[in-house]
Parts: structure tokens; sequence; C-alpha cells
């Protein structure tokens, strides 16, 4: 599956690089790489293993939305773009480019404490460098929120707010430990609205 993205990529950079600005051929051309996106995954696809989705953007517009393959092995029934994935922890990525937009707008500073943004006395030492790549040093709320949540209610990023804030939940010191923290990264996306003025579904 990796060679097949390679090539998927490969495609977007030729299409991206030639520079006829007909409308006629840019049509023809997003055809052709529509049915060569549409050939090579069609061929990837095992029909014993759960399938995949795929959406292309560029310069805001979508170019392939599509679902290939079965997302029930049993009952094959098929994927499709709106189809509903489980995406835990790759949502991080998304997360960190949030920050990283926000850095290159001049809005905020990797360096700058938690503490700026959220004054509560757990985040008072901690960089947003720190709660990115996961060198914080506070407690994993998940090791409290799995065990101890009322699993019928939805745990937000407020109630993470809320559990951090009610006391000292520091750990480690700060900068000079790595553990891997899905905490951190339900406190980023306060960071990221409060800065943005905008919710971390639309941005």
């Amino acid at each position: 599956m990796k060679k097949t993205l390679f090539i998927i990529l490969l495609l977007i950079v030729s299409c991206k690089s030639q520079n006829n600005d007909t409308s006629e051929s840019k049509s023809a051309e997003l055809v052709q790489f529509q049915i060569k996106v549409d050939s090579i995954l069609n061929e990837s696809i095992d029909p014993n293993k759960p399938g995949l989705a795929i959406l292309i953007a560029y310069d805001g517009k979508m170019l392939i939305g599509k679902g290939y393959g079965v997302r029930n092995l049993e009952t094959k029934e098929p994927i499709t773009k709106s189809t509903n994935m489980e995406m835990a922890s790759v949502s991080k990525q998304f997360t960190a480019l949030a920050i990283l937009s926000l850095v290159n707008d001049g809005k905020i500073s990797l360096d700058d404490t938690v503490f700026k943004y959220l004054p509560f006395k757990t985040f008072k030492n901690i960089t947003i460098k720190q709660l990115i790549n996961h060198t914080s040093g506070i407690e994993d709320a998940e090791d409290y929120f799995g065990t101890y949540w009322d699993s019928t209610k939805i745990a937000t990023n407020y109630d993470v707010l809320k559990w951090y804030s009610a006391e000292n939940r520091n750990k480690n010191i700060s900068g000079q430990i790595f553990e891997y923290n899905n905490g951190a990264y339900e406190v980023l996306p306060l960071i990221i609205e409060k800065v943005s003025k905008k919710n971390m579904k639309i941005i």
C-alpha cells in the first residue's frame, strides 16, 4: 500500500507541474488523473481485507472522493467516501499542523507556556512544544478517563481540562522524559480554538 500511495503522490505532482492553463486541458487532465488513481487502487485492493477511502483535493477543489473495497468482510458492505472511520491517533498530526499554522502566522510560539492560554497550575512550566512532542511531564488524562469516567457519556476536551485544572497533574519534570501522552492532545485543541477563535471541527 505504501508503494501505491507513493505512485498516487507522483501523479499529483505530475499534474501540478504541468503549466497548460486552458480549462479544457485541465478537465481532460483531471479525468485522466482520476482514471489512473482508480486503476491503481482497484488493482491494489485485497478482497480478503478491509478497503479504504481516499480524498484528494487541490486548491480548494476535491479531485477525487471515493471508497474502494468493503468495510465489512462478512456483509461485504462497500466503503464509500461518506463511510465513518476510527481515526484515533491519526488526528494528532492534524492537531500539530494546526498549531504550526498558528506559529507560521505569528499568533503563537512553540516556546509559549501552556499557562499563557490555559492559566492552571499544571501547565505553568510546560511549553506548547512539549505538549506536541510528548515531553510535557503531565499525567495522561486517558489513564483516568479510561478507568473512572462514566462510559455512557462522551468525555470532551473541556472535561479533560477540568480534570487537569482540579489539581497539579505534573508527573515528571517537563522537557526531560519522552512519554506518549494522549491527554496532551486533548489540551492542544483548546489552545488552537482560543487563539484562532474557531471551532476545531472547522479548522
